[in-house]
């Protein structure tokens, strides 16, 4: 097992956790706001998580073996989405594929654009 933390635009992180026959990856996002349906949840303390499931096809991913959620919290009236969890079944997990991963998840949660060159940083934590 390896763990390998990556930072993008100094304050987002993404988190990669490789076994031998799959990768698991935790992206840090933000929208202010919840526009999709919620497909399971889970309340702790007055907090509720929510989740929904994307089509691994939009981020050019496998949906046979692959996995996406989008995860949010809903305090009260506001709901936001703030992470989203990717399972990768299909394909080697490389820097390269991280950072595109990364680029297009902020496209399509919080659209905005993010350029090929942003600034990454990583290193292994486990």
């Amino acid at each position: 097992m390896e763990v390998r933390e990556y930072w993008f635009e100094t304050f987002r992180r993404v988190l990669v956790v490789k076994l031998s026959y799959e990768t698991f990856i935790s992206i840090d996002v933000y929208k202010d706001s919840w526009n999709y349906n919620i497909d399971s949840e889970l309340e702790i303390d007055n907090v509720k998580l929510i989740y929904h499931n994307i089509d691994p096809a939009v981020l050019g991913l496998d949906p046979r073996q692959d996995l996406v959620e989008l995860v949010g919290v809903n305090v009260g009236s506001k709901r936001e989405v703030v992470n989203v969890r990717v399972r990768i079944k299909s394909r080697d997990v490389d820097d390269d594929f991280i950072k595109k991963l990364y680029i297009n998840v902020v496209k399509l949660v919080e659209n905005r654009e993010v350029g090929p060159d942003v600034k990454v940083e990583s290193q292994i934590i486990g």
